[in-house]
């Protein structure tokens, strides 16, 4: 803490609960679901040390701008180059290209101060698998304390010299507006409100009201008797560990239920002196040097969590421990050593080293200083969708309405007759398009013709006339009536030709699409559609742990030790769904269930290459020559289907 105020002992011990709660969310603690909120602490704490630190200085006639923004770089920089060069090697060690590049986009938003407005245009909802993605999510807080902090100088100092109004009711007039901003953000634009300054201001705005009206030498409870100060106190750890257990990420925030931390926070440093039982707690010597360690442990907590995940570290006691061994080598060899470094050296001390390791940071994926592991790029069928965004729905006059035929003479066509006799029916969303390479050469081999309906980002199963949930409703790739049309073509042609088959593909675990209960409903529907034909489900293969940008954007670069490990979330997912369907074909005779993720896995890693053959296209889409290897496993599995069930022993 600065040496310009009176230090307090019980803030430290705060700042520990507080990131012992972000640290325990991260490590998906169940007992702390809104551990998220420990960040909301961090801001008031932010907002009332650093109007502390204002007014005392500007009282004794020491304040400097310049000065001022300098030891807030003194602060911060160098912990965050250190975790830019150490992220960096981790990156070039073990990310995939197209995280590689991620990350160097991410490095040159913690140098531009703009890490918040990044995540918010890319990684989106906070709480979403797609943060997952990003090394540099938690550096969202910090870029938006630091835009506070290029901004809140130059605004206290008009406040201050505006006479007609006392500064507390300039200061809570902003509060109040940002407040009112988040309120509405928080429900039409939810990410929005989480990540940028505008509707986070009015937090860090609540610790800047309390250093107005609060003595700098002693808790600002001295006008209160010991019982009110013990009992708002512990009021205000209350309301903390309320928001701890009770704050979830489908509630409005960061307003109305950022209330619940904030005002506890303002509570316990108003009260919460050390003549308190809570003071007394959070003044303790562990709780202290936890806090002090709170900023560099914050830093290393999360890119130790994502980069060790892929590698196949699960224990959340490894992966917290070494986030916290990182985060006390970088606050011992680090933060402290440069808070004695003068004022008149940060520049070139801190500022511009820093600035020398974010650039290397965002130029190291573009070097080209890895390796290609494949001789080829992988090719996808990439015509035959039948999404709206991608082809017309239109019929063609003699042919298969919206639907692509496929026969033994003429491969896959888009709307051709059927040339004989109708063996397979195929349904699926932009997996059944993966497979349709295999499919096609399995059922060619057989010499069965068939029609299928790919079609990306939808479900294999029909919209019920009153859909249960929002997944029938509109998105910006079906909108709801093209989804209506699309399935009564579907159902037309159902309607009007007997099909002995129908495969079934689809991406079965994609986040929370489904519920049991709704996946059991939807698949029951579909096979009322078909009573007299015998169905076929292609379970989902393993997963990649990258993101969707995939293999065929440029040469396959790869780090030494990148790894393919699928994440625990998906493959854990994905056995849910994989035991729904299993239970359906002991409930259904006719239901057959063909495992392929095993073809796609060594020692429960996922193999994307083989023979300088690319297997996948993205993170869980096979490529062409993926489904191509399955031909001979997929062509057994569809003889099965069709041949007669041996008779019964007499």
């Amino acid at each position: 803490m600065s040496d310009s105020i009176h230090y307090r002992p019980e803030i430290d011990g705060l700042r520990a609960v507080a990131i012992l709660a972000v640290v325990l969310f991260h490590l998906r603690a169940p007992v702390l679901p809104g551990g998220f909120t420990g960040v909301d602490v961090f801001f008031v704490i932010s907002g009332f040390l650093i109007t502390s630190i204002l007014i005392r200085q500007q009282s004794a006639g020491t304040f400097r701008l310049r000065d001022f923004w300098l030891r807030r770089a003194r602060r911060l920089l160098p912990s965050l180059a250190f975790i830019l060069a150490l992220g960096s090697l981790a990156a070039f060690l073990t990310l995939f290209r197209s995280d590689f590049q991620r990350f160097g986009d991410q490095c040159a938003s913690a140098l531009t101060l703009s890490s918040n407005i990044y995540m918010y245009r890319n990684a989106g909802n906070y709480w979403g698998p797609e943060a997952e993605d990003f090394q540099l999510l938690h550096l969202w807080s910090l870029a938006l304390e630091e835009q506070f902090y290029l901004v809140w100088p130059l605004l206290w100092l008009g406040v201050d010299r505006f006479k007609r109004c006392p500064p507390w009711v300039a200061l809570g007039l902003l509060a109040a507006g940002s407040f009112g901003l988040a309120l509405f953000a928080s429900h039409r634009y939810p990410a929005a409100a989480f990540y940028l300054l505008p509707t986070r201001a009015w937090e860090l705005l609540l610790g800047c009201l309390l250093a107005v009206h609060g003595s700098q030498s002693t808790p600002l409870s001295a006008p209160w008797s010991h019982r009110s100060q013990q009992a708002l106190a512990s009021a205000g750890a209350l309301m903390i560990v309320l928001s701890f257990v009770f704050v979830g990420r489908n509630g409005r925030f960061p307003a109305p239920n950022g209330l619940l931390p904030t005002l506890g926070t303002v509570l316990i440093i108003a009260f919460a002196s050390r003549d308190t039982v809570i003071g007394r707690f959070l003044s303790a010597a562990p709780m202290v040097y936890v806090g002090r360690l709170s900023y560099s442990w914050y830093l290393t907590h999360w890119p130790a969590i994502l980069f060790l995940r892929p590698v196949g570290v699960e224990s959340p006691w490894i992966l917290g421990l070494v986030g916290l061994g990182l985060g006390m080598a970088c606050h011992h060899w680090i933060e402290r050593p440069t808070r004695t470094i003068p004022e008149s050296r940060v520049v070139t001390r801190i500022l511009v080293p820093t600035l020398a390791i974010g650039v290397f940071a965002v130029a190291l994926p573009h070097l080209g200083m890895r390796a290609d592991p494949a001789t080829q790029r992988p090719t996808f069928w990439c015509d035959c969708d039948l999404r709206p965004s991608m082809t017309s729905t239109a019929n063609q006059p003699g042919c298969v309405e919206s639907g692509l035929v496929g026969s033994v003479t003429n491969g896959l066509r888009r709307a051709q007759p059927i040339p004989g006799p109708l063996q397979a029916l195929i349904l699926g969303d932009s997996h059944a398009k993966s497979w349709m390479p295999g499919l096609d050469a399995a059922l060619g081999e057989l010499g069965w013709h068939y029609v299928a309906f790919p079609a990306g980002a939808s479900s294999p199963f029909f919209a019920p006339e009153n859909p249960r949930t929002d997944r029938y409703g509109h998105t910006p790739y079906w909108p709801s009536n093209t989804r209506e049309e699309f399935d009564r073509h579907r159902r037309r042609f159902i309607a009007s030709n007997t099909v002995p088959l129908v495969i079934v593909c689809a991406r079965w675990f994609n986040g929370h699409l489904w519920t049991e209960k709704e996946f059991d409903q939807d698949f029951e529907d579909l096979l009322r559609a078909f009573p007299n034909s015998q169905m076929l489900v292609i379970g989902q293969p393993a997963e990649l742990p990258f993101g969707s940008s995939g293999f065929t954007e440029g040469p396959i670069d790869t780090g030494l030790w990148t790894p393919f490990r699928e994440r625990a979330s998906s493959r854990e997912g994905r056995r849910r769904i994989h035991e729904r369907i299993l239970k359906i074909t002991r409930r259904h005779p006719r239901v057959h269930f063909l495992e392929t993720e095993s073809h796609f896995l060594q020692d429960g890693v996922t193999r994307p290459f083989k023979d300088g053959q690319v297997l996948y296209r993205d993170d869980d889409h096979i490529s062409r020559e993926g489904a191509l290897l399955m031909t001979s496993t997929l062509r057994e599995a569809l003889r099965k289907c069709l041949q007669p069930s041996p008779a019964p022993s007499p």
